[in-house]
């Protein structure tokens, strides 16, 4: 048997890993062994209340997933958070432009339904 390695005078053995106590409650996670059980408690009630408050604010205010932008030519754009969604649509409906390819293009008005009442129709006589 090896005898129990000699201490320097004055020093304490302390036991590795964090102690938690006779029977005492483990730490909360994600909370350093530092803090003591009161301090831990607090950042986990201030943390706790932080997160109640952004999930209350996403579902009263969720974010777009997506938005129309609307057609341009035979196709049709949908903006999506990470890309752009171009489908080329075979049948044209109205118009060939919508009212965001006007705002883009500076062409103006293109749709009847964009034409304010009391314009005059240019439209040719057949």
């Amino acid at each position: 048997a090896r005898p129990p390695q000699a201490l320097a005078a004055g020093a304490v053995a302390m036991p590795e890993g964090p102690s938690q106590g006779a029977g005492g409650r483990p730490n909360l996670p994600g909370i350093s062994s530092e803090y003591t059980r009161v301090q831990s408690e607090l950042i986990w009630a201030r943390k706790s209340e932080e997160e109640l408050q952004y999930v209350r604010a996403r579902t009263q205010h969720p974010p777009k997933g997506r938005k129309r932008l609307g057609k341009i030519g035979n196709f049709e754009l949908v903006r999506h958070p990470t890309y752009m969604d171009i489908k080329w649509i075979n049948s044209p409906r109205e118009s060939q432009c919508s009212a965001i390819a006007s705002l883009v293009t500076g062409i103006g008005a293109t749709r009847l339904s964009q034409l304010e009442l009391n314009q005059p129709l240019d439209l040719p006589l057949t």
